[in-house]
């Protein structure tokens, strides 16, 4: 009898004991507050099929389902400082026109724009001292000039986010070689297939400075700025790569990705001096030299026609329209 009712008090300490751990942990845990920043679940890909984290520090601009989409790049992710914007503009691909978009909102929205037109106070910066110099502007803030990527985490500094507008390789060549004439008389008038010709000094862009844009100059300097090299660069380190001849579309898809930078009711006027120099498509040079343009140009071609296929799989991703052909 003792025996059988040491046994029931054991049994019923034991049930107490458990019930008020359990009761206990329950109301605890109802005073435990989440304190940590939000995150955004990303899928990796289907080589790896277990779920990543990344801490995206009060960013909320961009939308949940676009950001999954385009941080999921092989496995690898980028957690971008929101609170600085970098524009590595390409010269002759409309970028005036974009910057000025953002410089006009900058006052009602509350952000700092800067536009470095690398004088002399910062044109022999190196790579430290750029990330210096943009990391010691008030934030949030929208950088821009005509530099070639910069790798910040190289030097300590959280990936800023990147943008950039890509035109054309031939179209580019045509519209830069006018505007120096129209601009600065380096031609004399000189149409561009008889330079070409004539083996003249057409000072014509570099063959190769697409690619260039997108490789820090270490990369560069370990002859390491390869086609693929940049391809990863372009999905997983640039948030967007507009491209000229969409316009519209990719102001469409910087608004929709940074609201505070781009208005979504934004005017396009494309207010292009090359083209207003070059007056009409008469100017424009014949089939042979186009055909010469195109195939010295060829490897700024394999970053274009990526960065424009890159361009149409995130527009379908954000919902935006877009027509291939452009008039």
């Amino acid at each position: 009898m003792k025996c059988s009712l040491r046994k029931t008090l054991a049994i019923l300490s034991f049930t107490a004991i458990t019930t008020f751990s359990w009761y206990s942990g329950k109301i605890g845990s109802k005073k435990v507050q989440n304190t940590k920043k939000p995150q955004i679940t990303v899928k990796m890909s289907a080589a790896n099929e277990q779920d990543s984290i990344i801490t995206y520090e009060q960013y909320t601009s961009i939308p949940a389902k676009i950001l999954e989409k385009h941080f999921a790049v092989n496995g690898q992710y980028t957690t971008f400082n929101t609170d600085i914007v970098v524009y590595n503009r390409l010269a002759k691909c409309g970028s005036t026109t974009l910057f000025r978009i953002v410089q006009q909102v900058s006052s009602d929205n509350n952000f700092t724009f800067v536009m470095d037109h690398n004088d002399s106070s910062t044109v022999n910066f190196n790579d430290k001292q750029i990330v210096n110099y943009i990391d010691s502007f008030s934030k949030p803030v929208f950088y821009v000039r005509h530099m070639s990527f910069v790798n910040f985490t190289a030097f300590g500094k959280q990936h800023p986010v990147y943008i950039q507008m890509l035109r054309d390789p031939v179209e580019r060549v045509i519209s830069g070689y006018y505007y120096y004439d129209f601009h600065f008389g380096h031609h004399k008038g000189i149409r561009l297939e008889k330079c070409l010709v004539y083996n003249m000094k057409c000072g014509l862009l570099k063959p190769g400075d697409m690619r260039n844009q997108f490789c820090d100059r270490q990369t560069r300097k370990m002859n390491k700025c390869t086609i693929e090299h940049v391809k990863r660069i372009i999905e997983k380190d640039y948030i967007f790569v507009g491209i000229t001849e969409h316009f519209s579309e990719s102001i469409k898809a910087f608004a929709k990705l940074l609201p505070k930078y781009f208005p979504e009711n934004a005017t396009i006027a494309i207010q292009n001096s090359a083209k207003e120099a070059r007056g009409s498509s008469n100017l424009r040079p014949p089939d042979r030299i186009m055909n010469f343009l195109a195939k010295r140009y060829e490897i700024d071609y394999e970053v274009y026609n990526f960065a424009k296929q890159h361009f149409y799989k995130r527009l379908s991703e954000m919902g935006i329209s877009y027509g291939r052909k452009v008039q």
